[in-house]
């Protein structure tokens, strides 16, 4: 298994493994966020890659300015993590980790982040098993006006 930066000859995969991961996005919105990734300077996509050109995995990054519940600026940010399922359990995704978390000390964070769904408890047990705790919960509401 190989790690590296998403390429363009790897887009459609790495689109098929985010249309599971984002079940909610379309085609275009899906799209404009892996350009965007893809072109900028504070974000990036690494892959899982075996048997030369097969996407595995992926994890989504970002630097942010500020994050609830760290003190230092930038904050890495997992902005998404994802394992095809039966190629889960064998080391794919704490790789990823492993890999966001050099990328993120190259730019100079002292900290990370990521969050869950608060009614997705299974991505909830992982993080908290891959050294992250738990800041604290929240409801955010809207209106319209």
């Amino acid at each position: 298994m190989d790690l590296r930066v998403v390429t363009p000859e790897l887009f459609a995969q790495w689109k098929r493994l985010r249309d599971s991961l984002y079940s909610g996005l379309d085609d275009a919105e899906h799209e404009r966020e892996m350009n965007a990734i893809a072109r900028a300077s504070d974000q990036i996509c690494f892959v899982a890659v075996a048997d030369g050109d097969q996407v595995l995995g992926f994890i989504e990054l970002s630097l942010r300015s500020s994050v609830d519940g760290c003190a230092s600026s930038p904050v890495g940010y997992v902005e998404g993590l994802f394992v095809i399922p039966k190629w889960r359990r064998q080391g794919i995704g704490k790789a990823l980790l492993a890999r966001a978390m050099d990328w993120f000390r190259e730019a100079g964070c002292t900290e990370m982040a990521a969050d869950a769904e608060i009614d997705d408890i299974a991505t909830q047990r992982y993080w908290t098993c891959v050294g992250f705790e738990e800041i604290w919960r929240i409801v955010q509401f809207r209106r319209a006006l």
